[in-house]
């Protein structure tokens, strides 16, 4: 897998190129995999796709496998992925993403402080 945001930006904007025009060049973050499959940072990730992004999936985990924790429980930065999306000043979907109710609860008081 590719760790340059440019490529991979680059690559989908190809791809929205044969797609029919009606469809809109957007994307979902999914933070919890960006964490276990890239060496780049969230924010950077952010960065790279811009006002392009229409969601984020959100969950944490421990940088190893895709554990699906409660936001704060393991090791991604939120607060600055959150401080860029903020700079973007863009509104997207957020989905939290979770292995039981109360993990979404948890989540779900916890994403609040960024919204």
């Amino acid at each position: 897998m590719s760790q340059d945001v440019g490529t991979l930006v680059r690559d989908s904007r190809r791809i929205q190129c044969i797609r029919p025009r009606a469809v809109l060049s957007a994307e979902c973050l999914y933070v919890g995999h960006r964490e276990i499959f890239s060496e780049l940072s969230g924010v950077e990730w952010a960065r790279g796709f811009g006002k392009r992004i229409y969601e984020l999936h959100l969950h944490d985990n421990l940088g190893a496998a895709d554990d699906h924790m409660p936001i704060g429980e393991g090791v991604i930065d939120f607060d600055g992925l959150f401080e860029e999306v903020r700079a973007l000043v863009i509104d997207p979907v957020y989905t939290l993403e979770a292995h039981s109710a109360e993990d979404a609860m948890v989540s779900l008081e916890r994403v609040k402080r960024y919204l």
